[in-house]
């Protein structure tokens, strides 16, 4: 089979292959797979970014407070033609909690809808977030130490809790450990290459437990760092098939400029 396919397919691919992209905008598609529901407080840097249209909006994707007015997201949940809101302070995604409009946004320049590569994107929002118990910044990955496979990473959002479920109002969270660079290029030979910018976790040999459809753009932490953002993957919690997700720390120089 092809590796990957463009962004304009990526809907499709989602069906026919099983690719877990945030950015399929069916919601009988968008929870985090093998995962427990959490409180917004436990993770108060999580956000909910949501697609605007002339009469609401709903969520599409997750995101990371990384100041008072930027979130970090994944590049294939923004779209040159789509208005966006971010909602902070919430464990739901379609009530309570701040909701503020995204002013603008960047697009890492050598993001591929094609591979998938450096799939990181920043929004900056039309006024600053009041920060409380439920609403705080995450620090960024500071180190390359961080991405040690003996380390587990707690991921959340309000993605599938199965693959092809609907979406989940209550927000998810669970704990995955992290996979060697040599072993998930291996595992994923015949559908991507997996680069320097992007990791793996997950639980290689019973699957069971990741993120999944409507979960993209969200943090992946480690002891109160920001260290990913979901990108995408084969299926959801597939054995040998762990989630692939962009490395925050590669990508510093690029964020640390637009803060």
């Amino acid at each position: 089979m092809n590796p990957v396919v463009v962004l304009t397919a990526i809907i499709s691919l989602a069906l026919a292959e099983g690719f877990k992209l945030g950015f399929n905008l069916d919601e009988d598609r968008l929870k985090i797979v093998g995962g427990h529901p959490i409180g917004i407080e436990q993770v108060p840097y999580q956000v909910s970014v949501q697609i605007k249209t002339r009469s609401s909006q709903r969520h599409i994707c997750g995101g990371a407070i990384i100041s008072a007015d930027k979130v970090l997201t994944a590049a294939h949940c923004i779209s040159d033609k789509g208005k966006y809101a971010v909602r902070a302070g919430s464990s739901n995604h379609n009530d309570g909690g701040q909701l503020v409009n995204v002013a603008d946004y960047h697009i890492h320049p050598e993001f591929s809808n094609y591979h998938l590569t450096n799939d990181i994107g920043m929004l900056r929002l039309e006024i600053s977030l009041y920060f409380s118990r439920t609403v705080s910044l995450i620090s960024l990955a500071y180190s390359e130490q961080f991405y040690s496979p003996q380390y587990e990473a707690f991921i959340s959002g309000w993605g599938s809790i199965l693959y092809e479920s609907s979406l989940s109002d209550r927000l998810q969270g669970v704990s995955v450990p992290l996979v060697s660079h040599e072993l998930c290029s291996e595992l994923y030979t015949d559908f991507n290459n997996i680069t320097e910018t992007m990791f793996c976790a997950g639980l290689v040999k019973k699957g069971g437990k990741d993120s999944c459809q409507g979960d993209s753009g969200g943090p992946v932490a480690l002891n109160g760092y920001l260290i990913g953002i979901v990108s995408w993957g084969y299926g959801c919690a597939a054995p040998k098939y762990p989630g692939v997700y962009s490395n925050v720390f590669a990508f510093r120089n690029w964020i640390y400029p637009l803060l």
